[in-house]
């Protein structure tokens, strides 16, 4: 099989799979190996997840700025990665789990000093059982 005619095999799965399932979205972008949902919501992001076919993972919001405003799962489906992208405040709930104490560095008008800040994490997990369950 060549690439031109998988691309071709996995359109036509594809629009199968949205007439069969007429509550999920379109989607955003169909490139070569790559389709793209961006839904609206936790219920809608659920909803994707649950008429998709395939084992999910999501990005981890420590790992850069991107990632800690973005909720994005990922998997694969008739050989393209699928990806559903939302707004990290609209699918997760940010909650204070502590404080640290950092380091400020000395400027010309303040001498070294340290300072609290909140430390905050994204909980996520209620949406993420619904859309595997």
């Amino acid at each position: 099989m060549t690439n031109r005619t998988e691309y071709i095999d996995r359109l036509r799965k594809l629009a199968d799979l949205l007439e069969a399932e007429p509550e999920l979205i379109l989607p955003y972008t169909v490139e070569k190996d790559d389709i793209q949902f961006y839904p609206r919501g936790a219920a809608e992001t659920a909803q994707t997840a649950k008429l998709l076919p395939t084992g999910w993972e999501k990005n981890d919001p420590n790992a850069s700025e991107y990632d800690a405003n973005y909720y994005r799962l990922t998997g694969k489906w008739e050989g393209a990665r699928i990806t559903i992208l939302e707004l990290r405040a609209a699918v997760c709930e940010r909650v204070q789990v502590g404080i640290e104490i950092v380091a400020v560095a000395a400027v010309e008008a303040a001498p070294e000093s340290v300072e609290e800040r909140p430390v905050f994490e994204y909980r996520c997990e209620p949406l993420l059982a619904k859309a595997v369950a």
